[in-house]
């Protein structure tokens, strides 16, 4: 498999060469294949805390094979999430929320900012997550038009070229409903860059505690079991609805990639990684991936893990046991798809 560097953005001064690449990820090549689920042999690079030496993880995956997984939902950030994986609670409510325009208006550049806000006289943790998203909003407009003063107007004209310098804000509502769940996408260029470039934010709140979740905090984390498991179902949702032991999946080598990337520069797993975001829904686990974290051309994938292939490894007694993740299983009972079948976990009890 052919390895390509692949710099994040690139802006420079024709006249001072002034380079500021966010970052640069290896990633490989490959065709879409479409796929059919099966018994997977994969192998995925990972690391243990224990054992700072990388070890080659071989997983013969044989458990839930008897249901299709649904795969890549999207890979474009302005696409919308199909509706039948949106809960049908108070999202169903549009007097629970509504899209808001965040004016700003600048010589240095243009805004085009929307966001959900919610209803302060309807939902008791409203003002908690309007609060959130407007500061992240004050300051990601801050920071760019600090960066807008790298490279001007006038330095793009003195340079016989056009100036384009623009930043907006659109989402994707996951759930209104035991929790309140959102996928934020800023999407931004500059003249000089190469394409524009979006990265995601994702928020997810239990509506009971008005406290923002820790997505980590769902797993049994007393061993590294929970991350070797979703090594797994990450990888056996990137390559549905195809089985590698028939064809490559080049998903499978991307994400052996994109692990020992994270290990040797920042020594984190996917929960730490900074650019790989989740969402928790009723019907599993949102994983949208950054258009970088595998290589752009690929697109921003958005996964879905159901919660019945990693119920083995949720924190039975953790902190979310007897709030949403407790509604989730007794709600699936006589709510689930095709893709996310039934799962009973702690409603057995």
């Amino acid at each position: 498999m052919k390895k390509n560097s692949c710099i994040l953005a690139l802006f420079f001064n024709l006249k001072k060469i002034v380079i500021f690449a966010l970052v640069a990820i290896i990633s490989c090549g490959g065709n879409d294949i479409p796929i059919e689920e099966s018994n997977i042999n994969t192998e995925l690079t990972t690391t243990t805390t224990s054992q700072p030496t990388t070890t080659t993880l071989i997983e013969e995956i044989t458990t839930y094979v008897d249901f299709q997984r649904r795969g890549i939902i999207k890979t474009i950030h302005n696409k919308e999430i199909p509706s039948e994986l949106v809960s049908d609670h108070k999202t169903s409510d549009t007097r629970n929320y509504e899209n808001t325009f965040y004016p700003y208006e600048s010589d240095a550049a243009t805004y085009s900012i929307n966001y959900l806000k919610l209803n302060e006289n309807r939902l008791s943790c409203a003002n908690v997550i309007n609060s959130e998203i407007q500061n992240i909003i004050q300051k990601e407009i801050g920071r760019w038009e600090d960066s807008s003063s790298y490279y001007t107007k006038e330095d793009a004209e003195a340079d016989g070229l056009m100036y384009v310098n623009y930043l907006e804000l659109s989402y994707n509502l996951v759930e209104l409903g035991e929790v309140f769940s959102i996928i934020y996408f800023w999407h931004s260029y500059s003249t000089g860059a190469a394409h524009p470039i979006t990265h995601p934010i994702a928020m997810s709140y239990d509506l009971k505690s008005c406290e923002k979740i820790n997505v980590r905090n769902i797993f049994d984390t007393s061993s590294e079991e929970y991350l070797n498991v979703l090594d797994v179902e990450i990888v056996k949702q990137l390559c549905a609805p195809l089985s590698v032991e028939k064809e490559a999946c080049r998903y499978v080598e991307n994400y052996a990639y994109y692990k020992k990337f994270l290990q040797d520069n920042k020594d984190s797993d996917i929960f730490s990684s900074g650019t790989t975001q989740f969402a928790v829904g009723q019907y599993g686990l949102f994983v949208q991936f950054w258009e970088y974290d595998f290589y752009y051309a690929s697109g921003s994938e958005l996964i879905l893990i159901p919660w019945l292939v990693i119920e083995d490894v949720l924190d039975i007694n953790g902190v979310y046991t007897n709030s949403f993740m407790r509604a989730y299983c007794v709600y699936d009972t006589y709510e689930f798809t095709e893709y996310e079948p039934m799962w009973t976990w702690i409603c057995e009890d």
